[in-house]
């Protein structure tokens, strides 16, 4: 059987608590759901891990963890150790829910500043937006998402430079930037239909 569900608790939950969002996803009638631990141990519902377990097996939800990001295993001794510590936390936290899986990234994706730091250098910016969707931060032009894809280049995956600039499109639209007057999103589809393939 193939399951569906979200990476967290779901946007319709009216509650914010993960007991909310596992009989929300039934609700909804899918069958899984992705418990993020991304920032860390702040998860306020420890003790009730078992009883969220039970609860979730009742509604025949599937249940996953996804590991606290900021793991390097291929960092200094510091790091490993934090990196560790970090798994056998999810570990610990999807035994107790009955978790059939942990998600987790284990080292550092390419050398030099993340995507975001290169948006905010060449727009000159100080951060992003913390509103993404509510309040625009700024507005970039094609040239400057392009021009960071040139600079973060192996460390993505896209296969040629249109593709790469649409990876920054997405880093743009999480940042709650524009690009040239547009929703970064519909850029990138407009991007992919070729509209803007004479800038390249």
């Amino acid at each position: 059987m193939i399951r569906f569900g979200p990476a967290g608790i779901p946007l319709s939950c009216k509650g914010r608590t993960i007991r909310d969002g596992i009989e929300d996803i039934h609700a909804l009638g899918l069958h899984a759901m992705e418990i993020q631990l991304v920032r860390g141990r702040a998860v306020v519902e420890l003790d009730d891990f078992e009883e969220l377990g039970e609860i979730a097996h009742s509604l025949d939800i599937y249940m996953a963890i996804h590991a606290p990001y900021y793991m390097d295993f291929l960092g200094n001794g510091y790091m490993r150790n934090k990196s560790s510590k970090f798994l056998q936390f999810a570990g610990e936290i999807g035994t107790k829910i009955g978790a059939r899986t942990i998600v987790t990234h284990i080292g550092r994706c390419g050398t030099g500043p993340p995507a975001a730091s290169l948006v905010k250098q060449v727009l000159g910016l100080a951060k992003g937006s913390g509103e993404a969707g509510t309040v625009v931060a700024a507005d970039m032009t094609l040239e400057q998402a392009m021009t960071v894809a040139k600079q973060k280049g192996p460390a993505l995956t896209g296969s040629d430079l249109k593709a790469m600039t649409s990876e920054i499109l997405g880093v743009a639209k999480s940042m709650g930037l524009t690009c040239e007057g547009q929703d970064p999103k519909a850029f990138q589809a407009k991007l992919r239909a070729g509209d803007y393939d004479d800038r390249f």
